[in-house]
């Protein structure tokens, strides 16, 4: 025991290999979580529902106390959010609220945040790194897809039969293993915006049958969030400098397919039964039963009329200057026993309280406003916002760097659709969005 050299186990290449061996099997293994979860109930749910997150927070204290040459930046990422989360449990418990609470809200939207600049710190060959994140989703994808697929058609084989009828929106909407329609959209946009970059090494060939395996599954999610967002996404990208025409045509080409899914498709209006979520939010699940409304595409911040634009256009601001420092606390926007100020102000604009709890998420920004205020969701634009640029004015210089492509056009793609859902939480779209960002500016 003598003659141990602790620098020479816990040395940079070890960390790094560790960190992201993590990130690789994260990415892989979030989408399949619900289904291996709905296995399990009691103390081991828990376990299992925990153990990506504790494993994420030892990966960042590995980076943080190992020693050996790592990138400052990284460093200095992982320790601000850390400060800041501790000022943050720190002022809630004095406010009244259970640490717990707000570990728990802060461990939903800050870890894969975290998970992305360990990556930065250690990372030596980045180029290599991401080529394995750009397979992993797509051999998960295609996993995806085949179970949608199954879904469709065992909706579709008793109507054919004649054993039971079926609206077209009920033959849409499916989760595959993931448990909600947008996870499945937002990983389907994620292989698009794959083939669209062409961030996977391969013929042609490849990057086409991802192409129309992407669509299909996201016509099979009907997720109209993510239809927007890859709209967005495609047709922003068709006019970076020096692409080639044919390039231009096909990212068009992508925006105008995404739109005309946005416009045609069905809006689904029933959920069917799912696998367990685990960061499924009290009251935010209807029955399977209970009709769904999910906005309207009226003009109007009438919260009956469209309660998305409501959250956005005037809960949001109302809460920011009631309580602009901290919010009105973790988990309040879904709360049954909410802030009473909360409550009157949505009942005042014409929508009961419980309705409110029912679709409050469909509002990624105004969620975060409610529960922390403005600081720390200003705090997680700005670095967004500055990974992002680096990001752009590398790939404006160089338009054929296919992964800071992707990675550009993916954020573009969750931040439209956070104001019309829950993306910036969602496990497997906030992984992506993350590791996305930081490991392309690894190569900047």
């Amino acid at each position: 025991m003598r003659n141990l050299n602790v620098s020479r186990i816990w040395d940079r290449a070890r960390v790094e290999d560790a960190v992201v061996a993590l990130a690789v099997a994260l990415v892989v293994y979030l989408p399949l979580e619900p289904a291996v979860l709905s296995g399990l109930s009691g103390p081991a749910y828990s376990v299992f529902r925990l153990l990506p997150d504790v494993l994420i927070c030892i990966a960042a204290a590995m980076v943080l106390l190992v020693p050996g040459r790592r990138r400052g930046v990284g460093l200095v990422i992982l320790w601000a959010l850390a400060i800041v989360c501790l000022a943050i449990v720190t002022l809630e418990a004095l406010r009244g609220f259970a640490p717990y609470a707000t570990i728990n809200a802060l461990r939903v939207l800050l870890r894969y945040a975290a998970l992305g600049a360990a990556l930065l710190a250690v990372v030596r060959e980045p180029s290599v790194v991401l080529r394995r994140f750009s397979w992993a989703i797509v051999v998960v994808a295609g996993i995806e897809l085949a179970v949608a697929v199954a879904q469709f058609a065992g909706n579709l084989w008793p109507m054919i039969s004649g054993s039971r009828s079926f609206s077209a929106d009920e033959l849409l909407g499916f989760g595959a293993t993931m448990g909600r329609y947008d996870r499945l959209g937002f990983l389907m946009a994620a292989v698009v915006l794959l083939a669209m970059t062409r961030s996977v090494p391969g013929p042609s060939a490849l990057g086409r049958i991802m192409l129309i395996g992407g669509f299909v599954g996201l016509a099979l999610s009907s997720s109209r969030q993510t239809m927007v967002g890859l709209a967005l996404a495609a047709f922003l990208f068709a006019f970076l400098p020096r692409l080639k025409a044919s390039a231009r045509a096909s990212r068009l080409a992508i925006a105008g397919v995404a739109v005309l899914l946005v416009v045609l498709w069905p809006v689904q209006s029933y959920l069917r039964p799912q696998f367990s979520d685990p960061d499924a939010v009290a009251g935010s699940t209807p029955t399977v039963t209970a009709p769904v409304v999910r906005g309207s595409t009226a003009l109007s911040v009438d919260p009956i009329r469209n309660f998305r634009l409501y959250y956005n256009l005037n809960l949001l601001p109302w809460a920011a200057m009631q309580e602009p420092l901290l919010g009105f606390g973790p988990g309040q926007q879904v709360s049954v026993d909410a802030n009473e100020s909360l409550q009157a102000k949505v009942a005042q604009d014409g929508m009961a309280w419980p309705r409110a709890v029912m679709y409050m998420n469909d509002s990624e920004y105004g969620s975060l406003v409610i529960q922390f205020g403005v600081f720390l969701p200003a705090m997680l634009a700005v670095l967004m916002l500055s990974l992002a640029f680096a990001l752009l004015r590398w790939l404006w210089r160089r338009a054929d760097e296919p992964w800071i492509a992707f990675a550009l056009a993916y954020a573009v793609a969750c931040a439209v659709g956070a104001a019309f859902g829950p993306a910036l939480e969602i496990r497997t779209v906030s992984i992506l969005l993350w590791l996305g960002l930081f490991g392309g500016f690894a190569i900047v």
